[in-house]
């Protein structure tokens, strides 16, 4: 299942399709109370039961039957519930598959707390099944990462491995800047995208592996949602480390060291109390 990059340069569709979507009031909560609390553990044979809970034909509904469960949607429907946006426009932003008929969603477009995130389809649909550059919109891992991570306003922060750009996306609301690193440029492209359309302007994405384009560079935080399979598979950029046992977050952890603002360490341990 591939899917084409999104063209950035559509500056104005974006800002516009970020307007229509708060326009119709697309957003978890009212997922939710269309499909049901357990919208966001859906699964592709989940997709028709919450099919027949879509039936006033709402712009709401023809944008979570388009972006949240990937259905086909006729392209007078988009046109009329999606205006000014038309389906030409999302074919030339890359959000739908060209020349289908009716219209399929190229991406997932996920509504996280105050956050659009767009990433891959279900990972187990089309006959390839799941590509090795799969983009989350967001986990349950990346979740509970952004309630655990450390919210003090801070001039930089750094996000290895961005995925879908969901860490450095809340980094950037309390961060003068921001750099989000990526080994896949499929990944690079999507969250570039999610910060353009939630309208955050202080990230930079660079391409590389761990520390790599950030080198010599230091932050006052460091967050990374790494690869979270203890294996040596090479499969998926967002699962596997690619190294033996654990090594990838040894070396995230022990290379970091060198890319941490010292000042700012100490103060965070100076507010921990005194040492024991």
């Amino acid at each position: 299942m591939g899917s084409g990059p999104i063209a950035l340069d559509q500056v104005g569709v974006i800002e516009q399709l970020r307007l229509v979507l708060a326009r119709i009031g697309y957003t978890g909560e009212s997922i939710r109370g269309a499909l049901g609390e357990d919208a966001y553990q859906t699964r592709t044979w989940d997709v028709p039961v919450h099919v027949r809970r879509l039936r006033t034909g709402t712009p709401l509904e023809t944008a979570i039957k388009l972006f949240f469960l990937g259905l086909p949607v006729h392209s007078v429907e988009v046109d009329r519930e999606f205006a000014p946006i038309t389906v030409e426009d999302l074919q030339r932003l890359g959000l739908v598959d060209p020349g289908k008929k009716p219209v399929v969603a190229s991406v997932r477009l996920v509504p996280h707390a105050e956050l659009l995130l767009a990433g891959n389809r279900y990972p187990d649909e089309g006959p390839g099944g799941t590509p090795a550059d799969y983009v989350a919109t967001v986990t349950a891992p990346s979740a509970i990462l952004a309630t655990l991570t450390a919210r003090e306003p801070v001039r930089s922060a750094l996000d290895v491995g961005t995925g879908s750009g969901v860490q450095a996306l809340w980094a950037a609301r309390h961060c003068d800047r921001v750099v989000a690193i990526d080994v896949s440029p499929r990944a690079l492209n999507l969250a570039e995208f999610n910060a353009r359309l939630n309208g955050i302007e202080n990230v930079d994405f660079r391409q590389g592996s761990l520390f790599e384009p950030v080198a010599g560079e230091c932050f006052d935080l460091i967050v990374s949602n790494a690869p979270y399979v203890v294996s040596p598979d090479t499969r998926y950029a967002y699962r596997d480390g690619g190294l033996a046992s654990d090594a990838f977050c040894e070396r995230l952890m022990r290379d970091s060291s060198a890319h941490l603002e010292e000042g700012w360490v100490r103060a965070s341990l100076d507010q921990l109390g005194p040492r024991r």
